[in-house]
């Protein structure tokens, strides 16, 4: 699922990420829309999907100070834009990892909810403790995913997110079709073998190692877990593929005209 910048109504659970924001805040103040039919306007970026996981990295002290080392800046605010989602180091979890981070996000959501006032309000240079207290516990968590001994500054954070995706970077040498196709191979599957283990029809997959169709990001999980590669590598691969569709569309729209 990709990072949207279009405004439309989405039929789906959202993370909502503003596309502006001041420097002076801790953290982005980024909403999570529950099946709720929302309208949004060109101030804002989503992410449609239900994945409390990712919800929690965006909100996380690391997320935030690779947004202000990696942005755009409008005077003195923050631009947010799909390049800085994109390149976001993730660190490699394990499920249980996964679900931890989830409930830490959770945590954050309900003291949200018990507050109940704005998020511009709530993400002022003054926040809450309540709210301050709830993202601390999901930075210490966040942080031991990302380097066993604890950070001594933000400058070290920021080097090691940098070497990550620079590492991510040298990896990503296929596109998500090249990709699926050499991840099949690697486990030496016939295409009709890891259509079955998918739980998809082999024309599915052709269309998937073609590039003719996308994912959903349920089968993107279980390719994670047949292929035995990381869900959020998946993830981005994907995201990029389907940015790249939404550009050659709109671009045969403008010869058309």
């Amino acid at each position: 699922m990709p990072i949207n910048e279009q405004s439309y109504i989405p039929p789906i659970t959202s993370i909502v990420i503003p596309r502006h924001s001041s420097h002076i805040r801790k953290y982005i103040p980024i909403g999570f829309y529950e099946n709720e039919q929302l309208c949004f306007a060109g101030s804002v970026m989503h992410i449609d999907t239900s994945d409390k996981f990712i919800f929690g990295m965006l909100c996380s002290h690391m997320h935030s100070i690779w947004t202000k080392c990696v942005c755009g800046k409008l005077t003195v605010s923050l631009r947010y834009s799909s390049i800085v989602y994109n390149n976001f180091p993730f660190p490699k979890v394990t499920s249980e990892q996964r679900d931890t981070v989830a409930s830490l996000a959770e945590n954050i959501l309900n003291v949200r909810n018990s507050l109940n006032r704005p998020l511009g309000e709530l993400y002022s240079r003054q926040m809450p403790r309540q709210l301050e207290k709830a993202h601390l516990e999901l930075d210490y968590y966040i942080e031991k995913l990302y380097n066993a001994r604890i950070f001594l500054s933000d400058a070290e954070r920021i080097k090691l997110m940098f070497l990550m995706a620079l590492e991510n970077e040298k990896n990503r040498q296929y596109s998500l079709n090249d990709y699926l196709k050499y991840l099949r191979k690697q486990k030496n599957l016939i295409a009709a073998e890891a259509a079955l283990k998918l739980g998809i029809k082999p024309p599915q997959l052709s269309d998937y190692e073609t590039g003719k169709k996308i994912p959903s990001d349920k089968c993107l999980r279980a390719i994670a877990e047949i292929y035995d590669v990381e869900y959020e590598s998946l993830f981005k691969c994907a995201t990029v593929a389907r940015l790249a569709k939404k550009e050659a569309k709109a671009a045969k729209k403008l010869t058309n005209l």
